[in-house]
């Protein structure tokens, strides 16, 4: 098993090495006249503010508006001054004669490459006003997802961080009571309780250290994620932890699904819908599979069949996707397995909650019971002392 992990990895960095390279190269030769606009704390823009502007330019431009008119609108009404900036970056872009496509694509970390490529083939079909409100239910439906999947992290992570709070405090403060108590016994102390006595001296005297040395892991970690290798270890992490993996894939799957249908009723060439679907999983390992998938699609193999031979992602997918290409209605049937893996979602994080709250409940027993146990040790051993 280690073994063909370290295989797999070496890989997959490989080839997404390799991928990422090509990407690049493609994209420079594409997009070498957009040149791409940095604005100040455009990376400070909540996730619903998109959807939200999107859905705001959707229903001005059906109403007869022009871009640039619907520009200066949705603009007065943003309260996200960050945003705000962005908006008037491309309503000016508008007004010079640039396409709406080709202004966002100027904003790579707000509007991502797929929604600007179903953009421009809804600028080219004449579908712009009813392409934004597609994309805003699309973003829409990503984010409660992701929500979703984040829920799942956020009770343990807040039940283990005030178990932490309120441990430290009792080492802090509560414990050097029971010190003097202890030293006035004279008799040596049982090792659980050593230990807690060396656990608060060691946090008093050098808890800042501590927290510096937390710190510069923290630190770390995070670069270290950053990094290519970092990244594929990861995410492939992420597919294969025990539970918590089969959400992973069930998260990516649903977001293939959706991306995938979604691009192909825009009108998005079959090969570059692969492509920017693969990249909207978010997942470097599935991406990856979907980038080998893409190669066997362009040489005439059905994406189930191409897709097939993995193990990313689940059964249920492929044999949608297959119905899906023997009936000619892909994109609906993605639609429908995207719902699907939302609703799987849903019922597994549920599953998680309600399975996580009692092996905390006996976890957070065990650690308090523990130290309970091994701060009273040395009274129990009190009745000896005194015959002696």
């Amino acid at each position: 098993m280690q073994q063909e992990f370290v295989v797999d990895i070496a890989v997959c960095t490989r080839n997404i090495s390799s991928s990422n390279m090509h990407a690049h190269q493609q994209e420079a030769i594409r997009s070498s006249p957009v040149k791409k606009h940095t604005v100040a704390g455009s990376r400070k823009i909540a996730s619903r503010d998109v959807p939200v502007f999107l859905h705001k330019m959707a229903a001005m431009l059906s109403s007869g508006l022009s871009i640039e008119a619907a520009l200066i609108s949705v603009e007065g009404q943003t309260s996200n001054s960050n945003f705000k900036r962005v908006i008037n970056t491309v309503r000016m872009d508008i007004a010079d004669g640039s396409q709406l496509s080709a202004s966002f694509m100027k904003f790579p970390s707000i509007f991502p490459p797929l929604c600007t490529s179903m953009i421009k083939a809804a600028e080219t079909s004449g579908r712009l006003a009813e392409m934004l409100e597609e994309i805003a239910k699309y973003i829409d439906a990503n984010v409660r997802l992701r929500k979703k999947v984040q829920s799942a992290m956020i009770y343990p992570a807040v039940v283990l961080s005030i178990a932490g709070i309120v441990i430290l405090l009792f080492l802090l403060f509560i414990l050097p009571v029971f010190q003097s108590m202890y030293q006035d016994l004279h008799h040596e102390l049982p090792g659980p309780t050593l230990f807690l006595l060396k656990a608060s001296k060691a946090i008093k005297h050098h808890g800042l250290w501590i927290l510096a040395g937390i710190g510069l892991f923290m630190v770390l970690s995070n670069a270290w994620k950053a990094t290519l290798t970092g990244k594929v270890i990861s995410d492939w992490l992420n597919l294969h932890w025990p539970v918590f993996g089969n959400l992973t894939r069930k998260t990516v799957s649903a977001r293939f699904a959706r991306a995938y249908g979604q691009l192909l009723r825009s009108g998005i060439p079959i090969i570059n819908a692969i492509e920017l679907a693969g990249a909207a999983t978010g997942n470097s390992i599935s991406e990856q599979v979907v980038l080998n998938a893409r190669v066997r699609v362009a040489g005439g193999t059905p994406l189930s069949a191409a897709l097939g031979t993995q193990k990313i992602f689940p059964d249920t997918l492929m044999q949608m996707l297959q119905g899906g290409e023997k009936t000619g209605k892909v994109d609906e049937m993605m639609d429908k397995t995207a719902d699907y893996f939302d609703e799987e979602v849903n019922m597994t994080v549920d599953a998680l909650n309600s399975l996580i709250q009692p092996i905390l409940i006996v976890f957070l027993g065990i650690i308090v019971g523990g130290i309970v146990i091994a701060v009273l040790m040395p009274l129990f051993e009190l009745p000896g002392i005194i015959g002696m």
